[in-house]
Order: structure tokens, then sequence, then C-alpha cells
């Protein structure tokens, strides 16, 4: 039976991601943007150097070059709906008919002896200051994909307290396609607890390429990146107000002090999913594993729930 996140084998506990933060990068199939001064509406994205850079090493893009096309699929070139990513591209190489930003590629120093195209790459793109102030328990969700070869080209998740960068997650290899494009991958994790009510978080990506001519495409892309505030409650508790969606077996329960109406259940591609109601209970029609967004009208106010299902 696929139920809703549960934390605990033990009690019915019920988990609710409230969303607070959230950065998709937007639409369009301009490329060769830089990540470097990118400005989203939460701020703007900068890109440290954390070791040796080669006169051609990676750069961090920002556009539809490689295109989320959603968790499970192959990424593709510009197409539909155009949506773009931050990714790992190669530099400019004019000289030999190649411009920069390809897609999610890199040079993996195979032309470094023979044409002294060097990419040994450091490279950490940086989000904005994320005020964290009033939530705790906090989550980072986003969709990625990523090659390369082992430890040695490889992307790495980093979180700043406001003083000390941490990598928190080594972020595994995902399935490659057969076009060497990767298969967008959903991850979710829990930021340390220096994160809760903090005022000056910020998220981060790394990318280090070794040139040492080894390794396969695609290099790294990441998209929808969002923070949630888990909030929880225990067997047939009243949860806060705030929060009003948890599990009951195959069921999403709506708990709410007064009046509601479930309006329109999404996944995370935009599609809307078929659900019937009965009293405080939402059914989909299909219990597909996977991330769904509620959104439900209560009194005269509009709120989205989030909600994963597992099998």
């Amino acid at each position: 039976m696929k139920k809703l996140l549960l934390i605990s084998s033990l009690f019915s506990v019920a988990i609710c991601n409230a969303q607070f933060w959230t950065e998709n990068f937007g639409t369009g199939c301009s490329s060769a943007n830089p990540a470097s001064g990118y400005a989203g509406a939460n701020g703007t994205w900068t890109v440290t150097n954390t070791g040796t850079n080669d006169s051609y090493a990676d750069v961090w893009y920002v556009s539809a070059k490689c295109n989320n096309t959603g968790a499970g699929n192959c990424a593709t070139g510009c197409s539909n709906t155009n949506s773009r990513t931050l990714h790992i591209g190669n530099a400019d190489l004019a000289a030999f008919g190649v411009g920069p930003d390809s897609t999610a590629t890199y040079l993996t120093g195979v032309f470094c002896s023979s044409f002294s195209v060097c990419s040994t790459t450091h490279k950490r793109v940086d989000s904005p200051v994320i005020n964290c102030t009033g939530h705790s328990g906090i989550s980072i969700s986003f969709i990625y994909l990523e090659g390369g070869e082992a430890s040695d080209d490889d992307a790495t998740l980093w979180y700043s307290d406001g003083i000390t960068w941490t990598q928190i997650d080594p972020l595994a290899k995902t399935t490659v396609c057969a076009s060497t494009s990767g298969i967008w991958t959903s991850f979710t994790m829990n930021l340390p607890a220096s994160a809760d009510n903090n005022a000056n978080v910020k998220i981060g990506f790394q990318w280090t390429n070794d040139n040492d001519a080894q390794g396969t495409d695609p290099s790294f892309a990441v998209d929808d990146i969002t923070l949630s505030t888990l909030v929880s409650g225990f067997g047939g508790e009243q949860m806060p107000e705030e929060c009003s969606a948890y599990c009951d077996g195959g069921n999403i329960i709506i708990r709410s002090p007064g009046t509601f109406k479930v309006l329109s259940v999404m996944n995370v591609l935009g599609e809307s999913i078929p659900f019937s109601s009965n009293g405080n209970a939402v059914k989909l029609k299909e219990n597909t594993e996977g991330i769904y967004f509620l959104k439900i009208e209560v009194g005269k106010k509009l709120v989205t729930r989030k909600v994963q299902m597992l099998r």
C-alpha cells in the first residue's frame, strides 16, 4: 500500500511540507547565460572558485540548453516548456567551432595534451541569502541529473550557516539516457539544525573536474529547488492550522478549523491529477509514487500543501 511520507513505524505520524522558498530559474531558450550574476526572484546567484581552474574550465550556466522535462524523464535541449536549469556546461571553444553551453556537457581533458584545451575545474555556485527566520525542521528538495567520473568529475551539495560552508551530500550519480543526457531524479534531505531560525542560510552546488581525460556526460544539472518546513502530528491529534494535510492509508486527510474545498491536485510537472473527495479524505485516482501539490480553499484564503506518496 502506498502511503504519505511517514517518519515512524510505531506511531501514526503525519508530515506536511510548508514550502517557503523556491527557485526554478524561469523559462526561455537563450543559452550561454552565466549563473554568476543570475538574478531570480530571491536575489542573485554567485560562483566561487574553490580550487584550480584552467583556461577552459567548465562553466555554471542558467538556460534551457539542458531542459527540465520532469522527474523520471530524459533531459533535452530547448523544447516544449523551455524550462531553464542551473547546469555545468562547456566553455567557449570558438576556435574549434564549438560555442559555449552546448548542453549539460563538459570537457574531460582529452584535448589537453594535444591542443592545450585543459579543463580542470573547482567551482561552487551559491544561492542568494535565504532567510529561514521562523522556520525549523527545514528540508531541501530538487530534481537533478549527474554523470562524470566517480568523485573526480563530480557534483556535491553544500550548505552555509552564514559563517562556514559544509558539504552535506555527495549527490549520487543518476541514470544516463541513450543520448548521453541524464534522467531527472528527485532528491530530498533535511538541512542541518543550524538552519533553523537562521536569517543567513545559503545552499550551493560544487563541481570538480580533474582533467584526466576520463568521465562521461552528462555533467550536472539541477532545477525546482525548494526549502520547506516539516510540521508533524501524532495519532489523531489536531495538527497546526498552517499545515492541514496528513496520511491515513492511501488517502490524504485534510484537517481544517473551518470549511474547506480542495480545488486541484497537481504533480511536479504541473499536470492536473484526477481525485475524489469524501468528507475530509482525498483519494488520487492513481496512487503513483511522487510529489503532489494540493490547492485548498479555506474560507476566503487559498493555500497550497505539498505531500509525497511513497510505496
